[in-house]
């Protein structure tokens, strides 16, 4: 049986991110269980151009964690918050 990391990383190809783009991303989701992936493997095959989204939310917020600036990632939140 397929798992939810195996369908994203067979559909993250068809998106637009680079191949090095994809594998940063891939390894970011290593940390995350198969059931929490559900919801992802959901937008992704309803709307390819969702990873583009999800892979720029992922890159800020680490981004954001390796600046280590707490006023950041609380702007980040907002613009989530914002967005909801």
């Amino acid at each position: 049986m397929e798992t939810n990391f195996q369908k994203i990383r067979a559909l993250l190809p068809k998106s637009s991110l680079t191949p090095a783009e994809q594998d940063k991303f891939l390894v970011a989701l290593l940390t995350v269980s198969d059931k929490e992936l559900t919801p992802i493997i959901t937008l992704l095959s309803e709307d390819i151009t969702t990873a583009e989204k999800l892979y720029k939310n992922w890159e800020t917020k680490d981004n954001t964690a390796r600046a280590d600036n707490p006023y950041m990632l609380e702007d980040i939140m907002k613009s989530e918050e914002a967005g909801l």
